[in-house]
């Protein structure tokens, strides 16, 4: 009972900071600021999963490298983006295909890498921890997004 107790204090710390964070200071820290957002959601995920703190070891430890991963592979699809956009304002066709192709492969890329962290996690975790995991990696940005907006309109 105490350690949850705990863990909604640290996790209130860290949506303080969170919401502290799209202040001012936001425009200042982009990647402190998403450093904290991306402990916040470690956090919160292994809440809702709930799993025992020697399966929450290994599950973080696997779900922080295949995310570190996909933020890599995030970068070098926003590079092929700014790449293609340059081709296209320069008005060359053969740099524009290339560009395109190169895009379009980062991202068929990235939908891999997304399948196979599916797979991963759902090797690792229980049949309903699983499920759990697929509803908060679809649910949590947007009830972030909007408890954010919330707290701004104050």
């Amino acid at each position: 009972m105490k350690t949850k107790s705990i863990l909604r204090l640290i996790i209130l710390f860290f949506l303080f900071i969170f919401i502290q964070s799209h202040s001012s200071k936001a425009a200042e820290e982009p990647k402190q600021n998403q450093i904290k957002f991306e402990q916040l959601k470690k956090m919160k995920l292994l809440e809702y999963l709930n799993l025992s703190e020697v399966r929450s070891e290994q599950f973080l430890m696997k779900y922080s490298l295949l995310t570190k991963k996909i933020k890599e592979k995030n970068e070098e699809i926003d590079l092929a983006a700014k790449n293609l956009n340059q081709a296209v304002k320069s008005h060359k066709g053969y740099e524009i295909k290339i560009r395109t192709e190169e895009l379009m492969r980062k991202q068929r890329e990235m939908m891999d890498m997304l399948k196979d962290m599916q797979q991963e996690m759902q090797s690792v975790l229980s049949e309903e921890e699983f499920a759990k995991y697929l509803l908060f990696e679809r649910n949590f940005n947007r009830e972030m997004r909007k408890f954010v907006q919330k707290n701004l309109k104050k």
